[in-house]
């Protein structure tokens, strides 16, 4: 079943001469090649968003793969690397140390997390949404009863107070539902990416 869904956050260098998303694409496109992204690796939620962003946006970033979050950001913060889309969760710190510029958000609309940051896709690139999300998932052979069991006391939990003012404090967006909603957006979300996958050839690792 669906759980929770968050967001990364489009950040650059701040030295890095853009302050918009429209500006980091003209810069972009008129240095094809030139302008460089990190990631947390081959497949990580930020180079998705990343790549995400290259297809729809028609500019060419090339990507450094890292290994995790972390040393991703700390070769941004660095200005070892032009851009990042960091997590929502960890972004903020990033953002107050005064070394990055925040310029959008990867959800489909504004969060209030991040009120002042527009979504990526009413900054010019119309239909971005690279929306990290999370799921429990079973064994097939599970039996459907035990299934709807579970189903049911996950969306009671996602529904504590406690829980929720802890995810909040984290960008998370608590979700729920029934087994066959998460079963839709899986396949959507596979047919989805095919695209953007294709046409960046990423492998398996």
């Amino acid at each position: 079943m669906l759980i929770a869904e968050s967001f990364n956050v489009l950040m650059v260098r701040e030295s890095l001469p853009v302050k918009s998303v429209a500006e980091l694409i003209a810069l972009a496109r008129a240095q094809p090649g030139k302008l460089t992204y990190a990631s947390a690796g081959s497949g990580s939620a930020t180079h998705m968003a990343a790549e995400l962003f290259k297809y729809l946006a028609k500019v060419d970033i090339l990507g450094i793969p890292f290994k995790g979050g972390a040393p991703a950001q700390v070769a941004l913060l660095g200005g070892h690397v032009d851009v990042n889309f960091e997590t929502g969760s960890t972004a903020a710190q990033a953002i107050r140390s005064g070394k990055v510029r925040a310029l959008a958000i990867t959800s489909a609309t504004r969060s209030s997390f991040f009120p002042d940051l527009s979504a990526i896709a009413d900054c010019g690139v119309p239909g971005y949404a690279a929306v990290p999300w999370y799921t429990v998932s079973t064994r097939r052979s599970v039996p459907a009863a035990v299934v709807r069991k579970l189903n049911a006391d996950i969306n009671v939990v996602l529904k504590s107070p406690e829980l929720l003012k802890r995810w909040e404090a984290m960008g998370l967006v608590p979700l729920g539902g029934t087994p066959e909603e998460a079963q839709r957006r899986n396949q959507a979300e596979i047919k989805r990416w095919e695209a953007v996958i294709d046409a960046a050839k990423i492998r398996v690792e």
